[in-house]
């Protein structure tokens, strides 16, 4: 059951600043501060989601299968449980299996909308967007609003989404190589 008192605790005013300090606060501080007059160089999709996660790696802030935010870490456990008990989907599916890993701050975030990726042995992963916009025009597979975590149903929505979009994926592109990272 995931821990609602947390998020109704956490999630029950919202910042004095931006959507960045949201990102922060879910997220983690991000790699750089990004603006439109310091953006950062042009990557294409693929290539900026392994740099950012290379970027990620390199820096060691990050624990890809315990995510440092509670925020985080309870999306995380709760895709875990949930593709667990897909057995015949996620056959052997263990913890090192999943990864978590923030994008905030980086090219995929600033060029492809993309805030958070939920990845699967290393192949498969499924996009975050983390938004105070829930009519957001979102890039990403799934649009996450903090503030709307607090209801149980909306949070198991969210990490359905992930868990879908990982099956679809394992499903539909069986042939292809795992990220660089």
């Amino acid at each position: 059951m995931p821990n609602t008192k947390f998020r109704k605790a956490r999630t029950s005013h919202r910042p004095d600043g931006s959507g960045l300090d949201v990102e922060a606060e879910f997220l983690g501080i991000p790699l750089q501060r990004l603006t439109p007059s310091n953006p950062p160089e042009y990557l294409p999709y693929m290539q900026a989601l392994v740099s950012a996660l290379q970027d990620v790696q390199n820096r060691r802030i990050w624990s890809p299968h315990k995510p440092n935010t509670p925020m985080a870490r309870e999306i995380f456990n709760e895709v875990l449980k949930m593709m667990k008990s897909q057995r015949r989907a996620f056959k052997g599916l263990q913890v090192h299996h999943l990864a978590f890993y923030p994008t905030n701050g980086t090219a995929f975030d600033f060029w492809h909308g993309v805030d958070a990726v939920v990845i699967l042995e290393k192949t498969w992963f499924a996009t975050l967007d983390v938004s105070l916009r829930d009519n957001k025009m979102c890039k990403a597979d799934v649009l996450i609003n903090p503030f709307n975590m607090s209801d149980a149903d909306t949070f198991g929505d969210y990490c359905q989404r992930i868990v879908s979009r990982l099956k679809w994926k394992k499903k539909n592109y069986k042939d292809v190589q795992p990220l660089l990272i």
